[in-house]
């Protein structure tokens, strides 16, 4: 008897993991399949204004004062498609040998630097950052500064992209939680999309005609952070835990250096 019960839970249990497993490779088969749709989108874009300009011009249908135009137009799209071509590559790439290259520094600085490198593009943009960090505020870890500057251009660059002129963007950092917080006070990322905003090709906008490939960059975002070590997460704010693994290895030394103090004074 009490081996039938058994059998029938055991039954029971398997037809259910076996149905949440489906469940779950159905909805990772169609993530993926909108991933392959978007990045067919997003190259296609471009590359088919150039193939149609291209025509024209090889063709003589263009006038001549409308000439220069149709060049700047073949350039500027040529310029669009390499970088969706890298971003996509970087996708990929990202923690291979050679290409993740960490050193000491401060991040905070490296915050400052990236901001007063980029103010005045962030001007002419109509967007004005707030700067809510101390000027003697510092915190030393080991990062890629490469690939960091990556996660600030994102960041802070769609707070640009996806809001409203003139928009406010907000730069602080929690001390205590050890923490870089950025937001604006624009629309943000939408709630629905909110539990798969960092996959791949996930956009909030319903048109994906823009010249930038939004959605790589916050996929990108996660894995350069999950990189280092780091968390992310968004609740309308987007909040970088920065831990620095370096301050906890030199604290064991300094307790292992007063250990033996103490023992050579015990002896």
């Amino acid at each position: 008897m009490y081996i039938f019960l058994i059998y029938l839970i055991i039954k029971r249990l398997t037809r259910r993991l076996k149905l949440e497993f489906n469940l779950i490779k159905a909805e990772e088969n169609k993530r993926q399949s909108m991933f392959l749709r978007g990045l067919a989108h997003d190259v296609k874009t471009p590359l088919s204004t150039i193939i149609t300009y291209s025509k024209a011009l090889e063709d003589g249908i263009v006038k001549e004062n409308e000439v220069g135009d149709y060049y700047k137009v073949i350039y500027s799209n040529g310029i669009i498609l390499k970088e969706r071509v890298e971003n996509m590559l970087s996708l990929t790439t990202l923690g291979d040998e050679g290409i993740f290259s960490i050193e000491e520094g401060d991040v905070l600085e490296e915050v400052r630097r990236f901001i007063g490198e980029n103010y005045s593009w962030f001007v002419k943009n109509d967007a004005f950052i707030n700067v809510e960090i101390s000027d003697d505020a510092k915190f030393i870890t080991k990062y890629d500064k490469k690939l960091f500057a990556r996660v600030l251009e994102n960041l802070l660059q769609n707070r640009v992209y996806h809001n409203n002129k003139p928009v406010n963007i907000f730069v602080e950092w929690d001390n205590k939680d050890k923490m870089l917080i950025i937001y604006d006070d624009g629309v943000g990322v939408p709630e629905k999309i909110r539990d798969y905003m960092w996959d791949p090709m996930v956009t909030g906008e319903e048109s994906r005609t823009g010249e930038k490939l939004r959605g790589i960059g916050l996929a990108n975002v996660k894995r350069i952070v999950e990189l280092h070590g780091w968390d992310i997460e968004y609740d309308g704010k987007f909040k970088i835990k920065i831990k620095n693994d370096i301050k906890i290895k030199r604290q064991k030394n300094k307790i292992i250096k007063n250990k033996k103090r103490n023992n050579k004074k015990t002896t």
